[in-house]
Protein backbone atom coordinates (compact mmCIF):
# COMPACT_ATOMS: atom_id res chain seq x y z
CA UNK A 1 0.00 0.00 0.00
CA UNK A 2 1.56 3.47 -0.99
CA UNK A 3 1.40 6.08 1.66
CA UNK A 4 -0.67 8.48 -0.11
CA UNK A 5 -3.34 5.45 0.26
CA UNK A 6 -3.33 5.06 3.47
CA UNK A 7 -6.67 6.90 5.79
CA UNK A 8 -5.65 7.87 8.94
CA UNK A 9 -7.91 7.88 12.17
CA UNK A 10 -8.74 11.93 12.14
CA UNK A 11 -9.28 11.65 8.22
CA UNK A 12 -11.59 8.62 8.32
CA UNK A 13 -13.20 10.61 10.98
CA UNK A 14 -13.46 13.85 9.45
CA UNK A 15 -13.25 13.64 5.59
CA UNK A 16 -14.57 17.09 5.75
CA UNK A 17 -11.76 18.42 7.81
CA UNK A 18 -9.20 16.91 5.61
CA UNK A 19 -11.06 18.40 2.38
CA UNK A 20 -10.79 21.75 4.31
CA UNK A 21 -7.72 21.55 5.08
CA UNK A 22 -5.93 20.51 1.75
CA UNK A 23 -7.99 23.58 -0.21
CA UNK A 24 -6.39 25.66 2.79
CA UNK A 25 -3.27 24.53 1.98
CA UNK A 26 -3.71 25.00 -1.95
CA UNK A 27 -5.25 28.54 -1.28
CA UNK A 28 -2.06 29.18 0.80
CA UNK A 29 0.31 28.25 -1.95
CA UNK A 30 -1.54 29.75 -4.00
CA UNK A 31 -1.14 33.01 -2.61
CA UNK A 32 2.46 32.28 -2.11
CA UNK A 33 3.11 32.00 -5.52
CA UNK A 34 1.00 35.09 -6.74
CA UNK A 35 3.39 37.63 -4.74
CA UNK A 36 6.01 39.23 -7.18
CA UNK A 37 8.79 39.08 -4.97
CA UNK A 38 10.70 36.15 -5.01
CA UNK A 39 10.53 34.50 -1.18
CA UNK A 40 12.18 31.50 -0.02
CA UNK A 41 11.58 29.57 3.50
CA UNK A 42 14.70 28.16 4.80
CA UNK A 43 15.65 26.21 7.92
CA UNK A 44 18.47 27.30 10.42
CA UNK A 45 21.36 26.09 8.34
CA UNK A 46 20.42 28.03 5.22
CA UNK A 47 18.76 24.74 3.07
CA UNK A 48 15.55 25.54 1.30
CA UNK A 49 12.50 24.09 2.48
CA UNK A 50 9.86 25.83 0.13
CA UNK A 51 10.10 29.01 -3.09
CA UNK A 52 6.98 30.56 -4.81
CA UNK A 53 6.72 30.78 -8.45
CA UNK A 54 8.82 34.49 -8.68
CA UNK A 55 11.69 32.17 -7.15
CA UNK A 56 12.48 29.42 -9.10
CA UNK A 57 11.21 31.14 -11.92
CA UNK A 58 13.36 33.92 -11.52
CA UNK A 59 16.34 31.30 -11.24
CA UNK A 60 15.16 29.26 -14.51
CA UNK A 61 14.86 26.02 -12.45
CA UNK A 62 12.36 23.12 -12.09
CA UNK A 63 11.30 24.06 -8.28
CA UNK A 64 12.18 20.50 -6.57
CA UNK A 65 15.93 20.79 -8.06
CA UNK A 66 16.60 23.54 -5.34
CA UNK A 67 14.70 22.11 -2.56
CA UNK A 68 17.22 20.95 0.51
CA UNK A 69 19.90 22.81 -1.56
CA UNK A 70 21.66 25.63 0.54
CA UNK A 71 20.10 29.40 -0.45
CA UNK A 72 23.75 30.90 -0.81
CA UNK A 73 24.70 28.06 -3.95
CA UNK A 74 21.16 28.31 -5.41
CA UNK A 75 21.26 32.29 -5.80
CA UNK A 76 24.91 33.02 -5.95
CA UNK A 77 27.70 32.26 -8.34
CA UNK A 78 31.08 31.24 -7.17
CA UNK A 79 32.58 32.35 -5.33
CA UNK A 80 30.33 34.11 -2.86
CA UNK A 81 30.84 37.77 -2.54
CA UNK A 82 30.81 39.94 1.13
CA UNK A 83 27.07 40.66 0.34
CA UNK A 84 26.52 36.48 0.36
CA UNK A 85 28.56 36.00 3.60
CA UNK A 86 27.03 38.63 5.03
CA UNK A 87 23.40 37.14 4.00
CA UNK A 88 23.88 33.42 5.17
CA UNK A 89 25.43 35.28 8.67
CA UNK A 90 22.06 36.65 8.90
CA UNK A 91 20.22 33.57 7.99
CA UNK A 92 22.29 31.67 10.38
CA UNK A 93 21.38 34.13 13.21
CA UNK A 94 18.24 34.44 12.87
CA UNK A 95 18.83 38.34 13.31
CA UNK A 96 15.32 40.26 11.56
CA UNK A 97 16.49 42.94 8.93
CA UNK A 98 17.05 44.20 5.56
CA UNK A 99 20.00 43.87 3.66
CA UNK A 100 21.23 44.20 0.33
CA UNK A 101 21.55 41.20 -1.74
CA UNK A 102 24.42 42.30 -4.39
CA UNK A 103 24.73 40.37 -7.68
CA UNK A 104 22.52 37.05 -7.78
CA UNK A 105 21.63 34.98 -10.65
CA UNK A 106 17.89 36.34 -10.13
CA UNK A 107 16.72 39.00 -12.31
CA UNK A 108 17.13 42.37 -11.23
CA UNK A 109 18.44 44.65 -7.99
CA UNK A 110 17.68 43.10 -5.15
CA UNK A 111 17.20 44.02 -1.57
CA UNK A 112 16.59 40.62 1.05
CA UNK A 113 14.71 41.26 4.07
CA UNK A 114 14.88 38.19 6.47
CA UNK A 115 12.33 37.45 9.25
CA UNK A 116 11.90 34.15 11.55
CA UNK A 117 9.54 31.55 12.25
CA UNK A 118 9.43 30.34 15.43
CA UNK A 119 9.49 26.65 15.90
CA UNK A 120 7.02 25.09 16.78
CA UNK A 121 5.87 21.56 17.70
CA UNK A 122 5.99 19.94 14.14
CA UNK A 123 8.75 22.37 12.75
CA UNK A 124 12.41 23.81 13.86
CA UNK A 125 12.77 27.72 13.59
CA UNK A 126 12.82 28.30 10.27
CA UNK A 127 14.00 32.01 8.44
CA UNK A 128 11.69 33.49 5.82
CA UNK A 129 13.69 35.39 3.15
CA UNK A 130 12.00 37.69 0.50
CA UNK A 131 14.05 39.38 -2.44
CA UNK A 132 12.34 42.93 -3.21
CA UNK A 133 13.59 43.84 -6.71
CA UNK A 134 14.92 47.62 -6.10
CA UNK A 135 15.54 47.96 -9.78
CA UNK A 136 12.80 50.83 -10.28
CA UNK A 137 13.29 52.27 -7.27
CA UNK A 138 16.97 52.89 -8.04
CA UNK A 139 16.10 54.06 -10.96
CA UNK A 140 13.81 56.56 -9.28
CA UNK A 141 16.27 57.49 -7.17
CA UNK A 142 18.90 58.17 -10.28
CA UNK A 143 16.24 60.14 -12.29
CA UNK A 144 15.83 62.20 -8.98
CA UNK A 145 19.48 62.74 -8.24
CA UNK A 146 20.02 63.41 -11.74
CA UNK A 147 17.05 66.11 -11.74
CA UNK A 148 18.23 67.73 -8.61
CA UNK A 149 21.93 67.87 -9.94
CA UNK A 150 20.38 69.27 -13.25
CA UNK A 151 18.41 71.80 -11.11
CA UNK A 152 20.95 72.46 -8.98
CA UNK A 153 23.46 73.27 -12.18
CA UNK A 154 20.45 75.16 -13.98
CA UNK A 155 20.02 77.74 -10.84
CA UNK A 156 23.91 78.31 -10.37
CA UNK A 157 24.80 79.13 -13.96
CA UNK A 158 21.65 80.55 -14.46
CA UNK A 159 22.10 84.72 -15.35
CA UNK A 160 19.31 85.37 -13.33
CA UNK A 161 19.65 86.26 -9.71
CA UNK A 162 18.35 83.60 -7.69
CA UNK A 163 18.25 83.49 -3.76
CA UNK A 164 16.01 81.86 -1.02
CA UNK A 165 15.09 83.94 1.75
CA UNK A 166 13.23 83.41 5.28
CA UNK A 167 9.54 84.77 4.90
CA UNK A 168 11.42 87.68 7.23
CA UNK A 169 13.41 88.12 3.55
CA UNK A 170 16.99 87.36 5.32
CA UNK A 171 19.32 85.20 2.25
CA UNK A 172 19.63 81.74 2.89
CA UNK A 173 21.19 81.02 -0.51
CA UNK A 174 22.51 83.18 -3.75
CA UNK A 175 23.44 81.83 -7.07
CA UNK A 176 26.65 82.94 -8.41
CA UNK A 177 24.73 85.37 -11.13
CA UNK A 178 23.54 87.03 -7.92
CA UNK A 179 26.34 87.60 -6.06
CA UNK A 180 27.91 89.06 -9.49
CA UNK A 181 24.91 91.01 -9.55
CA UNK A 182 24.61 92.96 -6.61
CA UNK A 183 28.86 93.11 -6.19
CA UNK A 184 29.23 91.07 -2.70
CA UNK A 185 30.90 87.70 -1.29
CA UNK A 186 28.38 85.50 -1.20
CA UNK A 187 29.43 85.09 3.17
CA UNK A 188 28.72 88.81 3.51
CA UNK A 189 24.87 88.05 1.76
CA UNK A 190 24.10 84.64 3.60
CA UNK A 191 22.15 85.96 6.86
CA UNK A 192 21.75 89.40 5.53
CA UNK A 193 18.08 90.75 4.85
CA UNK A 194 17.79 91.26 1.03
CA UNK A 195 16.04 94.82 1.27
CA UNK A 196 18.28 96.56 2.88
CA UNK A 197 20.50 96.13 -0.17
CA UNK A 198 17.82 98.31 -2.26
CA UNK A 199 19.25 102.25 -2.99
CA UNK A 200 17.53 105.17 -1.24
CA UNK A 201 14.04 105.47 -2.65
CA UNK A 202 12.82 108.81 -3.93
CA UNK A 203 9.62 107.33 -2.83
CA UNK A 204 9.20 107.12 0.89
CA UNK A 205 7.45 103.72 1.51
CA UNK A 206 8.58 102.45 -1.89
CA UNK A 207 11.17 99.61 -0.98
CA UNK A 208 8.37 98.07 1.56
CA UNK A 209 5.90 97.66 -0.78
CA UNK A 210 8.35 96.06 -3.04
CA UNK A 211 9.48 93.53 -0.33
CA UNK A 212 5.96 93.27 1.09
CA UNK A 213 5.24 91.89 -2.64
CA UNK A 214 8.13 89.89 -3.42
CA UNK A 215 7.64 88.19 0.50
CA UNK A 216 3.78 87.47 -0.61
CA UNK A 217 5.08 85.46 -3.85
CA UNK A 218 5.06 88.16 -6.67
CA UNK A 219 4.74 85.93 -10.02
CA UNK A 220 5.45 89.72 -12.04
CA UNK A 221 8.46 91.40 -11.74
CA UNK A 222 8.62 94.29 -9.35
CA UNK A 223 11.16 96.89 -9.98
CA UNK A 224 13.69 97.46 -7.45
CA UNK A 225 17.39 99.54 -7.45
CA UNK A 226 19.75 97.67 -5.76
CA UNK A 227 23.15 99.75 -4.40
CA UNK A 228 26.49 98.08 -4.16
CA UNK A 229 29.60 98.82 -2.39
CA UNK A 230 31.12 99.81 -5.55
CA UNK A 231 29.29 103.19 -5.43
CA UNK A 232 27.21 101.90 -8.58
CA UNK A 233 23.15 101.05 -8.67
CA UNK A 234 21.60 97.96 -10.51
CA UNK A 235 18.21 97.67 -11.50
CA UNK A 236 16.23 94.69 -10.99
CA UNK A 237 13.45 93.11 -11.88
CA UNK A 238 11.95 91.22 -8.91
CA UNK A 239 9.50 88.16 -9.00
CA UNK A 240 9.21 85.49 -6.85
CA UNK A 241 7.70 81.57 -5.24
CA UNK A 242 6.56 81.33 -2.05
CA UNK A 243 6.90 77.89 -0.55
CA UNK A 244 6.42 76.08 2.88
CA UNK A 245 9.35 74.03 3.70
CA UNK A 246 9.01 71.78 6.62
CA UNK A 247 5.85 73.91 7.93
CA UNK A 248 8.37 77.37 7.55
CA UNK A 249 7.96 79.67 5.21
CA UNK A 250 10.34 80.20 2.17
CA UNK A 251 10.44 82.67 -0.84
CA UNK A 252 12.62 81.65 -4.01
CA UNK A 253 13.64 85.10 -5.46
CA UNK A 254 14.24 85.84 -8.92
CA UNK A 255 15.82 88.98 -10.14
CA UNK A 256 16.72 89.70 -13.85
CA UNK A 257 18.91 92.92 -14.24
CA UNK A 258 17.69 95.45 -16.65
CA UNK A 259 19.63 97.91 -15.94
CA UNK A 260 21.15 98.16 -19.22
CA UNK A 261 18.10 97.85 -20.67
CA UNK A 262 16.17 100.91 -18.57
CA UNK A 263 18.60 102.97 -19.75
CA UNK A 264 18.23 101.90 -23.44
CA UNK A 265 14.19 102.40 -22.73
CA UNK A 266 15.13 105.91 -20.96
CA UNK A 267 17.09 106.40 -24.33
CA UNK A 268 14.54 105.51 -26.62
CA UNK A 269 11.79 107.24 -25.06
CA UNK A 270 14.23 110.69 -25.05
CA UNK A 271 15.20 109.94 -28.93
CA UNK A 272 11.64 109.14 -29.51
CA UNK A 273 10.69 112.53 -27.63
CA UNK A 274 13.14 114.54 -29.44
CA UNK A 275 12.05 113.04 -32.66
CA UNK A 276 8.79 114.25 -32.15
CA UNK A 277 10.57 118.07 -31.53
CA UNK A 278 12.09 117.80 -34.29
CA UNK A 279 9.55 117.41 -36.43
CA UNK A 280 7.70 120.18 -34.55
CA UNK A 281 10.82 122.53 -34.77
CA UNK A 282 9.80 124.65 -37.79
CA UNK A 283 6.10 125.19 -36.12
CA UNK A 284 7.53 125.91 -33.09
CA UNK A 285 9.86 128.29 -34.38
CA UNK A 286 7.01 130.12 -36.48
CA UNK A 287 5.05 130.38 -33.03
CA UNK A 288 7.85 131.95 -31.24
CA UNK A 289 8.44 134.65 -34.53
CA UNK A 290 5.34 135.58 -34.05
CA UNK A 291 5.68 137.24 -30.67
CA UNK A 292 9.51 138.35 -31.26
CA UNK A 293 7.79 140.25 -34.61
CA UNK A 294 5.28 142.04 -32.45
CA UNK A 295 7.59 143.24 -29.75
CA UNK A 296 10.27 144.18 -32.57
CA UNK A 297 7.80 145.95 -33.94
CA UNK A 298 6.98 147.60 -30.44
CA UNK A 299 10.50 148.25 -29.33
CA UNK A 300 11.30 150.32 -32.41
CA UNK A 301 7.82 152.42 -32.17
CA UNK A 302 9.07 152.98 -28.29
CA UNK A 303 11.91 154.22 -29.44
CA UNK A 304 10.48 156.65 -31.46
CA UNK A 305 8.03 158.11 -28.88
CA UNK A 306 11.22 157.89 -26.18
CA UNK A 307 13.02 160.22 -28.29
CA UNK A 308 9.76 162.97 -28.15
CA UNK A 309 9.51 162.13 -25.11
CA UNK A 310 13.39 163.17 -23.95
CA UNK A 311 12.98 166.64 -26.78
CA UNK A 312 9.71 167.23 -24.62
CA UNK A 313 12.33 167.33 -21.23
CA UNK A 314 13.80 169.97 -23.06
CA UNK A 315 10.46 171.76 -24.05
CA UNK A 316 9.68 171.72 -19.96
CA UNK A 317 13.18 172.25 -19.16
CA UNK A 318 12.53 175.94 -21.32
CA UNK A 319 9.66 176.43 -19.69
CA UNK A 320 10.39 176.04 -15.95
CA UNK A 321 13.09 178.44 -16.45
CA UNK A 322 10.42 181.01 -18.65
CA UNK A 323 8.66 181.01 -15.48
CA UNK A 324 11.45 181.98 -13.03
CA UNK A 325 12.59 184.51 -15.40
CA UNK A 326 9.33 185.90 -15.99
CA UNK A 327 8.28 187.74 -19.49
CA UNK A 328 7.54 185.02 -21.84
CA UNK A 329 5.63 182.25 -20.61
CA UNK A 330 3.15 183.06 -23.05
CA UNK A 331 5.19 182.30 -25.78
CA UNK A 332 6.52 179.56 -24.09
CA UNK A 333 3.00 177.83 -23.50
CA UNK A 334 2.53 178.40 -26.82
CA UNK A 335 5.43 176.40 -27.94
CA UNK A 336 4.23 173.47 -26.14
CA UNK A 337 0.73 173.60 -27.01
CA UNK A 338 2.71 173.58 -30.67
CA UNK A 339 4.74 170.85 -29.47
CA UNK A 340 1.89 168.52 -28.52
CA UNK A 341 -0.04 168.99 -31.53
CA UNK A 342 3.27 168.41 -33.49
CA UNK A 343 3.44 164.83 -31.66
CA UNK A 344 -0.05 164.30 -30.71
CA UNK A 345 1.70 163.30 -26.98
CA UNK A 346 -2.12 162.29 -26.26
CA UNK A 347 -1.88 159.43 -28.67
CA UNK A 348 1.52 158.65 -27.78
CA UNK A 349 0.75 158.59 -24.09
CA UNK A 350 -2.63 155.96 -24.87
CA UNK A 351 -0.50 153.60 -27.47
CA UNK A 352 2.74 153.78 -25.23
CA UNK A 353 0.19 151.86 -22.85
CA UNK A 354 -1.13 149.44 -25.53
CA UNK A 355 2.34 148.65 -27.14
CA UNK A 356 3.71 147.86 -23.53
CA UNK A 357 0.61 145.30 -22.74
CA UNK A 358 0.94 143.82 -26.37
CA UNK A 359 4.82 143.17 -25.88
CA UNK A 360 4.28 141.64 -22.05
CA UNK A 361 2.08 139.27 -23.76
CA UNK A 362 4.16 138.53 -26.57
CA UNK A 363 7.17 138.07 -23.90
CA UNK A 364 4.28 135.50 -21.68
CA UNK A 365 3.79 133.50 -24.90
CA UNK A 366 7.02 132.97 -25.55
CA UNK A 367 7.78 132.06 -22.10
CA UNK A 368 4.86 129.46 -22.22
CA UNK A 369 6.02 127.86 -25.30
CA UNK A 370 9.54 128.17 -23.78
CA UNK A 371 8.28 126.61 -20.69
CA UNK A 372 6.34 123.98 -22.52
CA UNK A 373 9.23 122.66 -24.19
CA UNK A 374 11.97 122.67 -21.82
CA UNK A 375 9.11 120.37 -19.59
CA UNK A 376 8.60 118.31 -22.60
CA UNK A 377 12.02 117.43 -23.81
CA UNK A 378 13.59 117.38 -20.43
CA UNK A 379 14.80 113.71 -19.44
CA UNK A 380 12.13 111.46 -17.36
CA UNK A 381 13.77 111.39 -13.94
CA UNK A 382 11.63 108.26 -13.42
CA UNK A 383 9.60 110.20 -10.23
CA UNK A 384 6.10 109.66 -9.95
CA UNK A 385 4.44 113.27 -9.05
CA UNK A 386 1.21 114.53 -8.72
CA UNK A 387 -0.07 115.26 -12.71
CA UNK A 388 -2.47 117.70 -13.93
CA UNK A 389 -3.46 115.86 -16.37
CA UNK A 390 -5.59 119.32 -17.83
CA UNK A 391 -2.64 121.27 -17.71
CA UNK A 392 -0.18 118.76 -19.16
CA UNK A 393 -2.79 118.11 -22.17
CA UNK A 394 -2.88 122.39 -22.56
CA UNK A 395 0.44 122.33 -22.09
CA UNK A 396 1.36 119.84 -25.47
CA UNK A 397 -1.16 121.71 -26.91
CA UNK A 398 1.37 124.82 -27.03
CA UNK A 399 4.01 122.79 -28.45
CA UNK A 400 1.98 121.43 -30.85
CA UNK A 401 -0.45 124.45 -31.97
CA UNK A 402 1.12 125.10 -35.23
CA UNK A 403 0.93 121.94 -37.04
CA UNK A 404 -2.82 122.06 -35.55
CA UNK A 405 -4.16 125.56 -36.36
CA UNK A 406 -3.47 125.38 -39.92
CA UNK A 407 -5.27 122.56 -40.36
CA UNK A 408 -8.00 121.64 -37.34
CA UNK A 409 -9.91 123.85 -34.98
CA UNK A 410 -9.60 122.43 -31.22
CA UNK A 411 -12.49 121.95 -29.11
CA UNK A 412 -11.89 121.64 -25.55
CA UNK A 413 -14.46 119.79 -22.96
CA UNK A 414 -12.92 119.86 -19.38
CA UNK A 415 -14.08 118.84 -17.01
CA UNK A 416 -13.39 119.15 -12.80
CA UNK A 417 -11.02 116.55 -12.44
CA UNK A 418 -8.10 115.27 -9.85
CA UNK A 419 -4.33 115.20 -9.95
CA UNK A 420 -3.72 111.72 -10.88
CA UNK A 421 0.01 110.21 -9.60
CA UNK A 422 2.00 109.43 -12.75
CA UNK A 423 4.88 110.56 -14.94
CA UNK A 424 4.52 114.06 -16.44
CA UNK A 425 6.86 114.05 -19.14
CA UNK A 426 6.18 110.60 -20.11
CA UNK A 427 2.03 111.68 -20.03
CA UNK A 428 2.76 114.51 -22.82
CA UNK A 429 4.55 112.59 -24.97
CA UNK A 430 1.65 110.02 -25.47
CA UNK A 431 -0.52 113.76 -25.90
CA UNK A 432 1.79 114.67 -28.17
CA UNK A 433 1.81 111.69 -30.65
CA UNK A 434 -1.96 111.45 -30.44
CA UNK A 435 -2.44 115.17 -31.40
CA UNK A 436 -0.11 115.09 -33.81
CA UNK A 437 -1.31 111.95 -35.39
CA UNK A 438 -4.71 113.81 -35.64
CA UNK A 439 -3.25 116.73 -37.15
CA UNK A 440 -1.48 114.61 -39.83
CA UNK A 441 -5.15 112.34 -40.16
CA UNK A 442 -7.05 115.82 -41.51
CA UNK A 443 -5.70 118.16 -44.53
CA UNK A 444 -7.69 121.09 -43.45
CA UNK A 445 -11.12 122.63 -42.04
CA UNK A 446 -10.73 119.83 -39.07
CA UNK A 447 -11.66 119.29 -35.61
CA UNK A 448 -10.17 117.87 -32.67
CA UNK A 449 -11.85 117.66 -29.62
CA UNK A 450 -9.90 116.79 -26.50
CA UNK A 451 -11.75 115.61 -24.03
CA UNK A 452 -11.00 115.53 -19.63
CA UNK A 453 -13.13 113.44 -17.94
CA UNK A 454 -13.48 111.70 -13.94
CA UNK A 455 -14.76 108.08 -13.81
CA UNK A 456 -14.72 107.01 -10.73
CA UNK A 457 -11.27 105.65 -9.72
CA UNK A 458 -9.80 106.96 -13.03
CA UNK A 459 -9.55 109.86 -14.95
CA UNK A 460 -10.22 109.29 -18.53
CA UNK A 461 -8.71 111.73 -21.88
CA UNK A 462 -10.40 111.85 -24.57
CA UNK A 463 -8.33 112.71 -28.21
CA UNK A 464 -10.96 113.11 -31.21
CA UNK A 465 -10.38 113.59 -34.84
CA UNK A 466 -12.75 113.79 -37.53
CA UNK A 467 -9.98 113.09 -40.17
CA UNK A 468 -9.22 110.06 -42.62
CA UNK A 469 -9.41 107.03 -40.29
CA UNK A 470 -8.53 103.81 -40.14
CA UNK A 471 -9.35 100.42 -42.01
CA UNK A 472 -9.48 97.40 -39.57
CA UNK A 473 -6.28 95.35 -40.90
CA UNK A 474 -4.05 99.07 -39.73
CA UNK A 475 -6.19 99.85 -36.50
CA UNK A 476 -5.29 96.01 -35.39
CA UNK A 477 -1.69 96.82 -36.08
CA UNK A 478 -1.06 100.55 -34.72
CA UNK A 479 0.72 99.52 -31.35
CA UNK A 480 3.27 97.04 -32.68
CA UNK A 481 7.09 98.40 -32.50
CA UNK A 482 7.94 100.07 -35.95
CA UNK A 483 4.68 100.30 -37.64
CA UNK A 484 4.02 103.28 -39.79
CA UNK A 485 1.57 104.23 -42.49
CA UNK A 486 3.67 107.40 -43.28
CA UNK A 487 6.14 107.98 -45.66
CA UNK A 488 9.63 107.59 -45.17
CA UNK A 489 11.36 109.94 -42.81
CA UNK A 490 8.02 111.33 -41.76
CA UNK A 491 7.42 108.78 -38.60
CA UNK A 492 9.70 106.35 -36.69
CA UNK A 493 7.01 103.92 -36.02
CA UNK A 494 7.34 104.32 -32.25
CA UNK A 495 5.05 106.88 -31.35
CA UNK A 496 2.25 104.85 -30.21
CA UNK A 497 4.09 101.68 -29.35
CA UNK A 498 5.64 103.97 -26.78
CA UNK A 499 2.33 105.29 -25.73
CA UNK A 500 1.00 102.17 -24.83
CA UNK A 501 3.79 100.94 -23.19
CA UNK A 502 3.50 104.31 -21.10
CA UNK A 503 0.34 104.09 -20.49
CA UNK A 504 0.29 100.39 -19.38
CA UNK A 505 3.26 101.29 -17.00
CA UNK A 506 0.50 103.65 -15.17
CA UNK A 507 -1.93 100.56 -14.59
CA UNK A 508 -3.86 102.61 -17.81
CA UNK A 509 -5.87 101.33 -20.41
CA UNK A 510 -5.84 103.01 -24.25
CA UNK A 511 -8.00 101.75 -26.86
CA UNK A 512 -9.38 103.19 -30.40
CA UNK A 513 -12.30 103.26 -32.15
CA UNK A 514 -11.73 104.01 -36.10
CA UNK A 515 -13.27 103.70 -39.19
CA UNK A 516 -12.23 104.92 -43.08
CA UNK A 517 -13.48 108.50 -43.70
CA UNK A 518 -14.85 108.67 -40.28
CA UNK A 519 -11.58 109.88 -38.12
CA UNK A 520 -10.55 108.17 -35.28
CA UNK A 521 -11.60 108.08 -31.16
CA UNK A 522 -8.50 107.63 -28.72
CA UNK A 523 -9.30 107.03 -24.93
CA UNK A 524 -7.36 106.94 -22.18
CA UNK A 525 -7.88 105.90 -19.00
CA UNK A 526 -5.43 106.48 -16.25
CA UNK A 527 -5.73 105.55 -12.34
CA UNK A 528 -5.78 108.29 -10.07
CA UNK A 529 -3.76 106.63 -7.49
CA UNK A 530 -1.20 105.75 -10.01
CA UNK A 531 0.68 102.55 -10.41
CA UNK A 532 -0.03 100.83 -7.00
CA UNK A 533 3.21 99.35 -7.01
CA UNK A 534 5.54 100.06 -9.84
CA UNK A 535 6.36 96.88 -12.35
CA UNK A 536 9.48 95.62 -14.09
CA UNK A 537 9.19 94.90 -17.72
Amino acid sequence: MKPSDRITEDQAVSPELFALVERAKKEWQSTFDAMDDPLAIVDEAGLILRTNRAFFEGLGVAPQSVLKTPLIEAIYDEPPGPAAANLAGRIASGAPGVVPAGPVRLKGNFMVRISSLPADGANPSRRVVVFHDVTETLSLERALLHEKEFSHDLVSRSPLLVARLGGDGVIRYVNAAGIEILGRRRLDLLGCDFFDLAAGSKEEGRSSEVKGAVLAGAREGRKAEIARPDGTTRILSLSSVRLSREGESEVVLFGEDITQRTSLEAQLLQSEKMAAIGQLTAGIVHEINNPVGFISSNMRTLREYASILIELEWVARRIEEGLVAGGRTGELVSDLAAYRKKEDLAFIAEDTGRLLEETEKGIERIQKILSDLKRFSHPDTGALEEVDLTAALEGTLNIAWNEIKYKARVERDYGPVPRIRGYGPQLGQVFLNLLINAAHAMEKDGIIRVAVRAAGDKVTVTIADNGCGMPQHVKARIFEPFFTTKPPGKGTGLGLSIAYGIVERHGGTIGVESEPGNGTVFTIALPVAGPPEEKGP
